[in-house]
């Protein structure tokens, strides 16, 4: 590990804690989501701090998007037009090169909260310029990470529903027997889409932990992700199910602006979209840090339950420091 104040397996511990404010020890999934939420009040500030930053990111190149747009009188419900237009390729574009400008600051941006969610649990003190010290020290493996997390997520379920796409559309060309087969087709991908997005995502789900605490590379973080995680991937899924339901629960006011669009005059649209980027920013804000928060606790929960993380971390407090080197006699 390359930084000792959080692994008390480095070459020493710095800055120790006068009291920790949780015990470490083995918890339950609703023990574990209780301290992530304690943890998430009383240091809002700082989680909501850290993350402003991705959802500025995607809050700026919805507002640009939305510009074009306007500037070139296309339609932001996307009717009319051709689909190959030059604003429709570049609004596409502008989509494109925002969701990876948001991915790579969220990299850096997730690695700064991770470290100060271990310091804090540990009982360090931690700030945001502490935080984003940390992270642009490497800021490059964060970033590679959280776009590897990605594509170990997206890439298979993307590639299938190409194919699917394209063999529904040789199958529509052959009549009703085809428009069935093409239709049970896609129906069929886009359930294996979800299942396999969810099972891929939950298996690196603890990569950024991994890699913050232990200073381990992507590779070996993701695979180490992998390992803690081969018994008890439910937990995750059931703090994933939470922060699908808060986003429900959130963009749910879009619902009826949605049925009201029509009566809503030529502005509908633009409502509409900027409702949606400004509950994006909402979100980002105040929202998923929870996942950040949660994350890295099952992670801590993991090493305790089969590393006994607990033990080691305590033991490593405890020892006396070592000796100081002895002065050097000058020699006449």
């Amino acid at each position: 590990m390359n930084d000792p104040t959080i692994d008390p397996s480095g070459p020493g511990v710095t800055q120790p804690a006068s009291a920790q404010e949780f015990q470490l020890a083995p918890l339950t999934t609703g023990q574990v989501l209780d301290r992530t939420f304690a943890l998430y009040r009383s240091h809002f500030l700082l989680f909501a701090g850290l993350a402003v930053f991705p959802a500025a990111v995607s809050l700026l190149f919805g507002l640009v998007r939305i510009a074009y747009l306007l500037a070139t009188h296309t339609p932001l419900d996307g009717s009319g037009g051709a689909p190959l237009s030059r604003p429709y390729l570049v609004n596409l574009g502008l989509v494109l090169v925002g969701g990876f400008f948001r991915i790579c600051v969220y990299g850096i941006s997730v690695s700064a909260t991770t470290w100060c969610i271990a310091r804090i649990y540990l009982g360090e003190p931690a700030t945001m310029k502490s935080g984003f010290d940390f992270a642009f020290r490497k800021w490059f493996r964060y970033l590679l990470l959280a776009m590897a997390q990605f594509w170990f997520a997206f890439w298979l379920p993307t590639l299938a529903m190409f194919a699917a796409v394209i063999l529904a559309a040789v199958a529509g060309s052959f009549g009703g027997i085809g428009n069935l087969a093409a239709g049970f087709l896609i129906v069929a991908v886009v359930i294996g889409y979800l299942v396999w997005l969810v099972i891929s995502s939950i298996r690196v789900a603890l990569a950024i932990p991994v890699c913050v605490v232990e200073g381990q590379k992507i590779v070996a973080s993701i695979r180490r992700s992998r390992a803690l995680l081969v018994s008890r991937k439910v937990r995750i899924f059931l703090l994933f199910l939470f922060m699908v339901a808060l986003e429900s629960v959130l963009f749910s006011i879009l619902l009826p602006m949605a049925i009201l669009l029509p009566k809503m005059g030529p502005n509908g649209h633009l409502i509409y979209q900027l409702t949606t980027l400004l509950l994006g920013f909402i979100y980002g804000v105040l929202v998923s840090p929870i996942a950040a928060v949660g994350l890295c606790l099952f992670y801590f929960d993991e090493r305790v339950r089969r590393e006994g993380f607990d033990i080691e971390y305590l033991m490593s407090r405890s020892a006396p420091p070592p000796p100081p080197a002895p002065e050097a006699i000058p020699i006449p």
